[in-house]
């Protein structure tokens, strides 16, 4: 007795159809991270690879020494494991969202034209090891919030437009071994 002949044409069309369930699920639910790298290529004109739109297990972010010019996008702030983009030419006002990014540790803005003031929500960042936004147009108080972020052993807020006093609170750093405050208004 001969095989029934549409077994195999079955089968593969089960495990086909069963692939591309598995497939769809995977990819369907584009993650946080994915996300924010899709608004920020929307801003960078030339990504030759597609890194930006394809790497959705991106641990770690720096795209520091390049010529982004611009602003940040508010979007950048989903990135969860976003550190550096120090040496560009990146101007504006440093975004609130960036500070929703609870699990960073290391943030450079160094070396761009960033301008306003120094966001409070940097008082979020609890578990940040090094903050340096040395180097940009950054002006006003050092808010008291600083002495949120006891987690530090580094800032640098070096040659910017900063005024006021030192606030009390940076005292409650008792990680802190850096603190580059030189060439603002401080008094």
């Amino acid at each position: 007795m001969a095989k029934p002949s549409f077994l195999p044409p079955f089968m593969f069309g089960l495990l086909f159809a069963i692939f591309g369930v598995i497939l769809s699920a995977k990819y369907s639910s584009i993650t946080v991270d994915q996300s924010a790298l899709l608004a920020l290529k929307s801003h960078i004109t030339h990504d030759p690879h597609n890194f930006l739109t394809t790497n959705c297990k991106l641990q770690r972010l720096s795209l520091y020494l390049n010529n982004f010019i611009g602003v940040i996008p508010s979007t950048l702030g989903n990135l969860s494991k976003l550190e550096r983009l120090s040496r560009n030419q990146i101007s504006g006002r440093i975004p609130n969202s960036l500070f929703k990014c609870k699990e960073l540790r290391f943030l450079s803005l160094f070396n761009n034209s960033l301008e306003g003031t120094i966001p409070t929500e940097i008082g979020n960042l609890t578990l940040l090891d090094s903050l340096n936004l040395g180097n940009n147009h950054l002006k006003g108080e050092i808010s008291s919030i600083i002495g949120n972020l006891i987690s530090l052993t580094d800032i640098d807020l070096s040659v910017n437009y900063l005024t006021g006093e030192i606030p009390s609170t940076i005292g409650n750093l008792t990680t802190l071994e850096v603190i580059e405050l030189s060439n603002n208004n401080l008094s």
